[in-house]
């Protein structure tokens, strides 16, 4: 499914705030997909370990600076975010040094429509001290199969998923080779077709690829002009290459049709290691991850989805939406008896709801009750924005000269749900204007052939019912939101019930 085809909507959610005082262990691995239609979005969340810490929160603020909101597809320009403020004490006799794991999720669906080169690192920050002085921090990943969803989200579960050693096995390896073929441009203008046979599960990568098939261990992929193929294991059994005559257009014989007679000279392959190809699919969010991070997410991924002839900017873009759980890991030092200040920032990133008119953002914090340090979980939270909050729990909210605050004490079954919206009162879409829209594009097709008229009736009640649904799970989520219940109404995908992004990657 294309991202411009992909509706916005409230969906799932990705966490930004953590706090541990254990070093990560073990990585695993597995997949996650958002709902079909739904382009997600990260709000803020914030978990925190089971197990006992001898630090004790003093007080816990969260404060939402709303600049502006994103659009549908994201590349550059936003600067939303959120800064969880700590202090925290520590009641023993000996200084106390803890390491910390904040982990602010992936990337939402739409901060890039088809480049993997979004970099939002210059929101993220950390400090501690009284007088907030910066402090360092490295930035983590691993693979996650829900990095997208916080529908019972255990913190003590995702830590396991950090390794600071390279997961290898027989598939993978850092050194595993990686045979790689490039393509020169034809000077006739016409296309390049390879043809090869992998053993065993064969996965397949190419750059600049116009056209291409996979199927039983079989391949063909053709180019339109320079571009590079990638064998993962080496070079394949069979490989051969043609000469195709371009046809003007992506016709089913320019990818599917057996290729010319014109028989090409195979070049000399080049062969480079795992860890060089993995080089080339990193994306820019991920750039300052270190390289075990870096391949135990990269691996995760593949050995998840099985990846067959992607194509790399796509693949790396991927990972980073779907399966890159992202982490700041620092240190506080905290004085016998003392207090120490730690404040976090980073990116928050809205649901985009496109059932209200003008749109509406929704945002979340959500505090588990696996709560592993004395005094989290009952924050101070500020939004500082120019919109109106239109939705969130009754009488929760006091209007401030810098936004809103929140006046209750606690939140209810640990979670906060917000939306912000230019208009003080905005209005539920009805879809009329779809119906309008696909009802033009019904008469246009009524004027050429039957069928078409046919396609668009059904495309017409297609839309009106997606729509419908759409609204109906938009207010159980609402309602969940609100604390109307300790799991998610039926209809919503829970952690567990998400099922994993699959695909032959064609």
């Amino acid at each position: 499914m294309s991202h411009a085809s992909r509706r916005v909507g409230a969906a799932c959610l990705a966490c930004i705030a953590a706090l541990a005082c254990a070093a990560p262990p073990a990585v695993s691995a597995s997949a996650y997909a958002p709902s079909p239609g739904l382009l997600p979005g990260t709000a803020v969340t914030a978990a925190y370990p089971d197990g006992e810490c001898p630090l004790e929160a003093e007080s816990e603020l969260l404060t939402f600076k709303i600049t502006g909101y994103p659009a549908a597809h994201m590349t550059s320009g936003y600067g939303s975010r959120a800064t969880a403020r700590y202090v925290f004490r520590n009641p023993t006799g000996e200084d106390v040094t803890a390491t910390m794991l904040f982990p602010f999720g992936g990337l939402p669906e739409y901060a890039s429509a088809d480049e993997q080169t979004f970099d939002d690192s210059a929101l993220v920050s950390v400090t501690s001290g009284e007088g907030e002085e910066p402090t360092d921090y490295v930035v983590r990943a691993s693979y996650d199969e829900y990095a997208g969803n916080m529908y019972g989200f255990d913190f003590s579960v995702r830590r396991k998923n950090l390794s600071e050693e390279p997961s290898e096995d027989e598939s993978f390896s850092l050194g595993l080779p990686v045979a790689v073929y490039h393509i020169g441009e034809r000077r006739d203008g016409g296309h390049t077709a390879v043809t090869f046979s992998c053993p065993g599960e064969g996965r397949v990568f190419a750059r600049e690829r116009y056209g291409g098939s996979f199927d039983r261990g079989t391949g063909t992929a053709v180019f339109d002009g320079e571009g590079d193929i990638y064998f993962l294991g080496g070079a394949p059994d069979n490989v051969a290459f043609f000469a195709r005559a371009c046809d003007g257009g992506a016709s089913s014989d320019v990818y599917y049709g057996e290729p010319a007679d014109t028989a090409l000279p195979a070049p000399e392959p080049e062969i480079v290691s795992f860890a060089e190809f993995m080089e080339l699919c990193r994306p820019a969010c991920l750039a300052g991850v270190s390289q075990s991070d870096w391949f135990n997410l990269f691996t995760g991924h593949l050995r998840a989805h099985g990846t067959y002839l992607a194509d790399i900017e796509p693949l790396g873009r991927d990972i980073a939406v779907y399966s890159a759980m992202r982490w700041l890991q620092y240190e506080i030092t905290v004085p016998a008896g003392g207090t120490a200040i730690n404040s976090v920032t980073v990116p928050v990133y809205p649901d985009i709801i496109l059932s209200t008119e003008p749109y509406s953002y929704g945002y979340t914090y959500l505090a588990p009750s696996s709560c592993g340090m004395k005094g989290l979980g009952s924050p101070e939270v500020r939004i500082e924005c120019e919109d109106n909050v239109v939705y969130g729990p009754a009488g929760g909210f006091c209007k401030e000269e810098y936004g809103y605050s929140f006046g209750a004490v606690g939140l209810p079954n640990g979670e906060l749900y917000f939306e912000l919206c230019s208009d003080p009162e905005p209005e539920e879409a009805d879809g009329g204007a779809v119906l309008v829209f696909s009802l033009f594009f019904l008469a246009l097709a009524a004027s050429f052939v039957m069928p078409f008229v046919i396609l668009s009736l059904a495309g017409v009640l297609i839309v009106v019912a997606v729509i419908n649904k759409d609204k109906k799970k938009f207010n159980e989520r609402r309602a969940y939101a609100k604390g109307s219940g300790d799991a998610p109404p039926a209809g919503l995908p829970s952690a567990r019930e998400d099922e994993g992004r699959g695909g032959d990657g064609s």
